[in-house]
């Protein structure tokens, strides 16, 4: 896993080297809601939670590439996935690639892809992270869309499909639980 995740930030550091040389580095700060489902299966039962609303916000970098229109960007947030019964608190590492489209002087629209790198921090119980409830990685897959409006402002959708299971060891062997969320967030990049 400590090389998937080295692999991970070489990958985006040499994005970043590589597109530096068009276009500098901007960075903004970026805030908003997860709308956070967990998805449960045991054998062939199936069950899902009903979506509940949490919260994120954090830092955010956003780099041109050298192809015109390709953009890299990551983030690093502070975020609440919250359950029916529990809240947990996640520093989640979304990493993007997108394509901007200019549909005027002053307003971009996007679409963009991604792996997200979760860390479990804490929840509202005090033994949420452990064998007997929750893993604390967790990893998703991305894909999001938005405008850019006067070169500040940012409003985006992305929708995360949940890829690892995070069940604790106690019960990872029968039951299998993936948490797929929604993200609504607005930004300002500097």
């Amino acid at each position: 896993m400590k090389k998937f995740l080295l692999s991970l930030v070489a990958l985006f550091m040499g994005i970043s080297l590589a597109g530096a040389q068009s276009i500098t580095p901007r960075f903004g700060v970026v805030g908003g809601m997860t709308l956070t489902k967990f998805k449960a299966s045991s054998g062939e039962d199936y069950g899902s939670s009903k979506f509940n609303a949490g919260f994120n916000v954090g830092g955010k970098m956003e780099i041109g590439l050298p192809v015109v229109g390709l953009f890299a960007d990551g983030s690093l947030l502070f975020s609440q996935k919250a359950a029916a019964n529990a809240d947990l608190y996640y520093l989640d590492l979304p990493i993007n690639i997108g394509y901007k489209f200019h549909v005027a002087p002053t307003v971009t629209l996007n679409l963009k892809t991604g792996p997200m790198l979760g860390f479990g921090l804490f929840g509202s119980e005090s033994e949420i992270f452990d064998d007997s409830g929750f893993k604390r990685f967790n990893c998703s897959w991305g894909f999001g869309a938005g405008i850019e409006v006067l070169k500040h402002f940012q409003f985006g959708l992305s929708y995360n499909l949940g890829l690892s299971n995070i069940v604790g060891s106690d019960y990872s062997d029968v039951l299998t639980i993936k948490q797929n969320y929604f993200r609504f967030n607005v930004a300002y990049m500097f």
